[in-house]
């Protein structure tokens, strides 16, 4: 079994610093965390997000940082599907929804992450709940192609969002997807919201 961590909460040194701090703590990986660049991010080692306009170019600088400490980078995640949801009724919302995972594939490709979190969408007045299930999964269903090619999981997280509220409907929404890239991400801390 190999330990991870993530990069949500720094403690001030920059990149190379933090990462040779989680590698002198034991652990075997690191997970990246996505950002936009109106969250005061002016570039990725500020807070060792990966701005998602430059996600590439991020994604090689990180990877170098990774690789010079020994660490591997097991996934990526963001909460930029809590602002795009892929339940939203707008399509707009639900095209940069698809953007956006589209982009964190291709970090995930050139940091060696298999595995990319995906909130599946939120479920709000704003939105029937039946709707929000097509929504997700038609949205989910243009990125499967893309994951596949590269080798990416898209690790869906059972997260508080009045959306996938049980274990059976949780597994359903992925099985019926069915795809062998598209699984569980299994937040602990959320299982309280089940």
């Amino acid at each position: 079994m190999k330990i991870a961590t993530d990069l949500w909460h720094r403690r001030g040194y920059d990149i190379a610093g933090e990462l040779k701090l989680i590698k002198d703590a034991g652990f075997d990986g690191v997970e990246f965390t996505f950002s936009e660049t109106n969250e005061n991010t002016p570039m990725v080692s500020d807070r060792g997000y990966l701005r998602i306009e430059h996600a590439v170019d991020d994604a090689r600088l990180l990877h170098k940082a990774a690789v010079d400490v020994r660490l591997e980078v097991h996934s990526v995640r963001s909460g930029l599907l809590w602002r795009y949801p892929l339940t939203s009724p707008d399509p707009g919302i639900r095209e940069r929804a698809v953007e956006i995972i589209m982009r964190e594939l291709e970090a995930c490709s050139i940091l060696g992450a298999t595995a990319l979190l995906i909130v599946p969408g939120v479920v709000n007045e704003n939105i029937p709940y039946d709707e929000a299930y097509r929504l997700s999964q038609e949205s989910l269903r243009r990125v499967i192609g893309r994951a596949e090619d590269l080798g990416v999981t898209l690790a869906i997280e059972n997260v508080c969002s009045n959306f996938l509220l049980s274990p059976l409907e949780f597994a359903r929404f992925i099985d019926e997807l069915g795809s062998p890239v598209v699984g569980a991400y299994l937040g602990y801390w959320q299982c309280h919201g089940l």
